[in-house]
Order: C-alpha cells, then structure tokens, then sequence
C-alpha cells in the first residue's frame, strides 16, 4: 500500500483519491477535518485485530493493514483514515527495513523515551505486552499506532498554534501567544534550506482528458503545510464551530457559524441542523442563570447591610462573585456546560 494519501489539487478544490475514495474539499478542509480526531478513540480498533498473536510476516502485515484501513473507514473521518494507515505504515516499515542494529535503536527509543511514557503506557496496556517489540502482527500494530500518535501531536499542536494566530490576525492583532516560537518555526519550513522537512510525492496523471497534478502527502506534518500555504495564498478564512468548538471551512454564506459534522449532541445530526437550536436553548440556560444569580446576590447583600456583624454574608458574596467569574471564562469556551453554572448557582439558592 504506497502513496495511500492521493490528493489533486486545481487551485480551488482538492480531491482526494485513494482505494476507490473520490471526495472533494475546499482548501483547509482537510487539515480541520483531521484536526477533530481524538487519537485515544483509535486504541479499540488497533487492539482488536483478531491475529494480533501471529508471527510478524510482511504478507500478515498487509492483512492487517487493509482489515485496519477498513474499520477505520467505517468508524473515522476520510482523512483520519488515510492518514492514520499512511503514519501506520512508515512506522511499521521502518521496523522491517531496519538492520538488527538501527532495530534496536527504533525499539529502545520508544521503550526509554520520558517525554512520551503516557503515550506508550496508553498503548501498551491491555495488549499484553509492556514494551515495544516486532515479534507479532500485533507489536507492529502496537509500535504503528504509536509512530502515528507521536505524529499527530505534532500536527494538532502546529495547527492549533496556527489557528490561534489567524483568529488573532482577524481581529487586527498581532498573535502573542505561549508558542509564537512554534509558529515561527513552522514558517521556515517553508524555506528552501528546510524542505526536508516536506514529506510529497508529485505525479503528472490524465484524468477525464486533463492532465492533473497529484500529490501524494507521505505524513501529517506535510498534510498540515501543504493546506496551510494554500490557505494563505488563496486568503481563505477558518470559522469556529460555535457548537462543537471545531474549526471548519465556510463555503456557504459568510455569517455561518456552524459546520457540517455530527454534532456533539447527537452524531445523526450535523452541528448546522441543530446548532441554532442548542444556542437558543443554552440563552434561555442562562437567563435563568443571570436572574438567579441577581436574586441571590442581592438577598445577601440585603443581609449583609442589615447584620454587619455576620461575616458569613461577605463570605458567601465573595464566594459567589469570584465563583461567577470563573464560570463566565469556563462557559464562554464551552457554554454547553450551562447547566452546571445553572446547578453552582442554585446550590446557594437552597442554602
């Protein structure tokens, strides 16, 4: 299975092709559709491989390969599949290029590494085994889902750092963030003394009496620089789902602020079908909220005016104060947690 990820691009869309797979995306659209994977979530599909315990074998291993890329398109996003099988198997290639000494090089580094401990304890336990090895299909599935974590973290933590600098260039500033340095180093990957760090192949191919240019994205820091220099170049804008809080590309009216995925709330439901109906449900969450908060707060304030000697009334306008405020900051990136603020507040109301 080489050159998995298969991308065409024509300036405006990129069409994904790869096992039969023709899907469209507007330019963005497949880096914030990878950007909603949970990489925890992937850990029951690679442990129940049902030969895991077979010898390693590189006819076994394609076996397993095309049983995974299978599951995980039936339970994953198009590009998290792909992408997830294309780290997969560099990971996995890797060991069975490797000679006996650079073999043990890849496994000690993985077994040692401080940095990445939770991440190989998450995807050892339950397996059976408490290290990294290359004797079963299901150590090299293991060690793949492994290389593929490492990468993804590497991905969502640049495309983070870069979201956060285009909503800060939107609204006229200039991004200050904790990883400016990050962002910084992520632009010079760009440079022609970088380009090592851009993993591609480039096909000329005929398709419907054109020729087309195909580009084959070999891992999932390539699949973020490879949007994101289109992105800039074509000035297309990311939105904020205001309901599931995941950025998507609006190729609709310009005041769209909900994507077209399943919704948290109920996966057979995209976030645009019942998104406005969550916000409004939300508002009246916290109407309520405000007109309990107001109560409370001035029944104490009356107390307290009326006892100055009871110090347990400063004590409790303090506590509902600076409670108030932490809750405004929680709720203003997840205001689906409303109906906690709603039951903070009612906690003094009955007492």
């Amino acid at each position: 299975m080489d050159n998995v990820f298969n991308v065409t691009f024509n300036g405006k869309i990129n069409t994904l092709l790869s096992n039969g797979i023709v899907k469209e995306y507007p330019i963005g659209g497949m880096m914030c559709e990878y950007a909603r994977l949970k990489p925890y979530e992937l850990k029951e599909i690679f442990d129940s491989y049902p030969d895991r315990n077979k010898p390693k074998d590189t006819e076994k291993m394609g076996e397993a390969t095309m049983w995974l890329l299978d599951k995980l398109m039936e339970t994953q996003d198009t590009v998290t599949a792909l992408m997830c099988i294309t780290e997969v198997l560099n990971g996995v290639s890797d060991l069975f290029k490797a000679k006996d000494d650079e073999l043990r090089k890849l496994l000690n580094d993985a077994n040692n590494d401080d940095e990445t401990k939770k991440i190989r304890d998450f995807i050892l336990k339950d397996t059976g085994a408490s290290q990294f090895n290359d004797a079963t299909i299901g150590d090299l599935l293991s060690y793949g889902y492994y290389i593929f974590a490492l990468q993804y973290s590497i991905f969502r933590a640049s495309f983070d750092v870069i979201m956060k600098s285009a909503e800060a260039e939107c609204e006229g500033e200039s991004y200050k963030g904790d990883d400016e340095a990050t962002l910084n180093m992520f632009g010079t990957m760009y440079q022609v003394e970088s380009l090592n760090y851009q993993h591609f192949d480039f096909k000329i191919i005929a398709m419907e009496g054109k020729f087309e240019s195909l580009y084959s994205i070999n891992n999932s820091l390539s699949l973020l620089l490879f949007e994101t220099a289109h992105l800039i170049e074509s000035e297309t804008l990311v939105s904020k789902c205001k309901n599931c809080g995941h950025y998507f590309i609006n190729t609709g009216r310009s005041d769209t602020v909900y994507c077209n995925y399943p919704s948290p709330q109920d996966s057979t439901r995209m976030c645009n079908e019942i998104g406005a109906q969550i916000t409004r449900a939300e508002k009246v969450k916290n109407d309520e909220a405000t007109k309990l908060y107001r109560r409370i707060y001035m029944r104490n304030k009356m107390l307290q005016t009326r006892h100055p000697g009871e110090a347990k009334y400063g004590d409790i306008l303090h506590e509902l104060v600076e409670g108030a405020k932490k809750w405004r900051k929680i709720l203003k990136n997840s205001p689906e947690r409303n109906q906690e603020y709603l039951d903070w507040i009612s906690s003094y109301d009955n007492n």
